[in-house]
């Protein structure tokens, strides 16, 4: 995998993550199946569309990639949003954005 991949990807789950994400989306996560299923489901599509092309158009290969990264990127959202939510309400921000970080970790 060449650097050009890796940080393709980078901005892919950037764009996928955060700007496509809705604001129901990112506060909706943290306690309802919908809104989590949702959120990983726009994600998998553009990480598929995306995975896709840079599969050089192996649909096997962009399939897997997508269900093993949008499941995980499912469960990761699943436990961080529910513990970033806790730590919103109890206004312990530091600690709120710290967490937002390990996600990230988590998804990369």
């Amino acid at each position: 995998m060449t650097l050009a991949i890796i940080l393709g990807f980078i901005v892919i789950h950037w764009i996928a993550d955060f700007w496509l994400q809705t604001q129901e989306m990112a506060t909706g996560k943290g306690k309802s199946i919908k809104w989590l299923t949702l959120h990983a489901l726009e994600y998998s599509v553009v990480l598929f569309l995306c995975g896709f092309w840079y599969s050089t158009g192996n649909p096997f290969l962009a399939v897997w990639f997508t269900l093993i990264n949008g499941s995980c990127h499912w469960l990761t959202d699943f436990c961080t949003s529910r513990i970033m939510k806790k730590l919103w309400a109890a206004k312990k921000e530091r600690a709120f954005f710290m967490m937002l970080g390990i996600d990230q970790l988590i998804h990369y």
